[in-house]
């Protein structure tokens, strides 16, 4: 990423130099960039290369610990155990520091990894780290100490330690507002309650972590894959393991409305730190409603994904909440989604079926009869995790896909953009897009047809080919208010925002410059965009976080609501489709119920009949 390649110059122009202080310390941050990204045998190759450059003690002592760190990842434990006491000689000899503090708090968690039954060394490191923070009265630094000579004490089932010293960083943290810390302390302190059969105030401690993490929104921010991964490992665990607690039945085997509500809000609260760790911008300024209060006929549906189950929030009109549990693992769901995703997008596979018909199972069939008895037509999926990867439409109940009995439309959270429908006869689009083969990608010879097709039927203007370039999407957005934009190119959404575009003729068309196209127009009209589509993009392969790109492509745009393909079809095909898609509209159609009656057109088509043609169309915000 940008950062590795800025450290690549600079190595290149110290080498050239022959500056060794400078090239040691280049490769040294070269390797904490591949270790931040789970690349450890990269990192340790790059360790002892900085070591060949360094001779300043205190330096050379850090590079060793680093080293110890991804040895301890690699599970290479040999290794471990012979750099561990270099470092530990080392380290006692540096003098007091925030930095030697912190470096002794690191040794001590290596320690006992290292060796889980000599827990008291790893005790006495962080005792001496806690008097030297308090030394240099850096409260900070105490903070930190004390919270992790807790977790050494939870790691080793010794619960009144752990809560107690855990609790004095926490006390510590609050009282100089470093929320960065106290979550973690707060996480902790909920882990800690409940090992110790204190559910309810494990919920209030988890609770208090989230509200520190939804303070701290936007400084957790991603900026490349080293702090999507911090944020998997360090704050996607808080939202689900209390969703997890929440859910938890009672003795009664129940789980109240109130903790229903909660584990919702909850969700919602990760999903949008989620995309703010994807992007590092807020949404467009614009007004939103409740997703559950738009439609008296529509269903919410709230798969979530636990470590132990799979738990389904179902929220009905005017109806309390409900929920449904099913006991598979959140690693057997991932692999499981996989596997179904490679069916669905082979046109010889034909083993679809039985996995289509068990996550009907899972997600569907156990609120069935509430759907039959409250005239349900439509269902509205807020998905979570893997479950972004799959078309929703081609859930299977034995006899029929679920598009048979329902529109089907997705949203990325609880709210939608807050704004009118278009009425038909009031449309005009903006139509652009290629067919030649432009920066590598192939030719769409189909993208001609379709944009003629929905150029005729609908007024607007139209951007095709050499025509459509960067600049001429951002002046005809300037100058001309566009309720309909139908973008037809090569595209991909990734769970990397630098990997996530739409090709024009002259570039890449990324996120930044989408949100900024689509944001000048948001601040003249004062009203959403009502329908973006993107017929020929997909998601990237191989990326299980991937549709993030395509959620954030949504929301940034803004847009009431957003068609797009999870991957790529027959160009061929996506022209017929999306010639009946606007003929649909122009009937008066909801966009769900075209979207619907789209699919079944081309389900009825022997040729086409397989989800790899029909299923990809997704429509993500408003559904009417």
């Amino acid at each position: 990423d940008r950062a590795q390649q800025l450290l690549q110059d600079g190595l290149a122009i110290a080498q050239q130099q022959e500056y060794a202080t400078e090239i040691g310390a280049i490769l040294f941050s070269l390797g904490q960039t591949h270790r931040a990204q789970q690349e450890h045998e990269v990192a340790l190759e790059l360790y002892q290369r900085a070591l060949s450059y360094v001779t300043d003690l205190n330096f050379r002592t850090r590079i060793e610990l680093a080293q110890l760190q991804s040895l301890v990842a690699l599970e290479q434990w040999d290794a471990a155990q012979v750099l561990l006491p270099q470092v530990r000689e080392h380290l006692s000899t540096q003098p007091k520091s925030r930095d030697t503090i912190y470096a002794h708090i690191a040794l001590a968690q290596q320690l006992i990894a290292v060796d889980p039954m000599d827990w008291s060394s790893s005790i006495q490191l962080l005792t001496n780290a806690v008097e030297t923070a308090r030394i240099l009265e850096d409260s900070r630094s105490e903070a930190y100490a004390l919270g992790y000579l807790g977790r050494v004490y939870e790691q080793t089932a010794q619960w009144p330690m752990a809560q107690s010293m855990t609790y004095q960083g926490l006390l510590l943290a609050q009282q100089i507002k470093a929320n960065d810390i106290a979550y973690q302390w707060q996480w902790q302190l909920g882990r800690i309650l409940n090992a110790r059969g204190r559910r309810e105030g494990a919920i209030e401690a988890y609770g208090a972590a989230v509200n520190y993490l939804n303070q701290l929104r936007g400084h957790l921010s991603a900026t490349g894959s080293e702090e999507q991964f911090r944020f998997q490992e360090k704050v996607e665990p808080i939202y689900r393991e209390l969703v997890g607690l929440l859910l938890t039945p009672d003795q009664d085997g129940a789980v109240s409305q109130e903790h229903l509500l909660q584990a919702r809000d909850v969700m919602e609260s990760f999903q949008i730190a989620e995309l703010d760790n994807f992007f590092q911008e807020a949404c467009l300024d614009t007004t939103y409603l409740q997703i559950d209060h738009v439609d008296p006929h529509a269903a919410i549906i709230y798969p979530i994904l636990l470590s132990d189950r799979l738990e389904v929030i179902l929220s009905l009109p005017d109806q309390p909440l409900r929920h449904f549990s099913s006991a598979i693992a959140q690693t057997e769901l991932t692999q499981f989604v996989n596997e179904f995703r490679n069916n669905l997008v082979i046109r010889s596979r034909i083993d679809f079926l039985p996995q289509s018909q068990q996550l009907y199972d899972w997600l569907i069939r156990p609120m069935a009869p509430q759907l039959d008895s409250r005239d349900i037509d439509t269902l509205v999926f807020v998905l979570d995790g893997p479950l972004r990867q799959l078309p929703m439409a081609a859930l299977h109940d034995g006899s029929h896909y679920l598009i048979h009995h329902y529109q089907v439309s997705t949203a990325p959270g609880l709210t939608l953009v807050a704004s009118e429908p278009i009425p038909p006869q009031s449309i005009h689009a903006l139509v652009a897009g290629l067919s030649q083969s432009r920066h590598g990608f192939s030719p769409l010879s189909y993208v001609g047809m379709e944009l003629d097709t929905i150029h005729n039927a609908i007024p607007g203007s139209l951007l095709f080919d050499e025509a459509f370039t960067s600049e001429a999407l951002e002046k005809k957005v300037k100058t001309e208010s566009f309720p309909l934009i139908h973008i037809a190119s090569h595209g991909q959404f990734s769970s990397r925002p630098e990997q996530t575009f739409i090709l024009a003729w002259d570039k890449h068309l990324n996120i930044q410059d989408l949100q900024r196209i689509f944001r000048i127009r948001y601040q003249r009209d004062q009203k959403a965009l009502d329908l973006l589509v993107l017929s020929a993009c997909e998601t990237a392969a191989g990326d299980p976080r991937a549709p993030l790109g395509l959620a954030g492509m949504a929301v940034r745009a803004g847009a009431r609501s957003t068609l797009a393909t999870l991957w790529s079809v027959n160009d061929g095909v996506t022209a017929q489709f999306m010639a009946k898609f606007y003929q649909n509209l122009s009937a008066n159609m909801t966009k769900a119920e075209a979207l619907r009656q789209s699919q079944l057109w081309l389900l009825q088509h022997q040729r086409h009949n397989h989800p790899l043609y029909w299923a990809p169309y997704v429509l993500i915000g408003s559904w009417d």
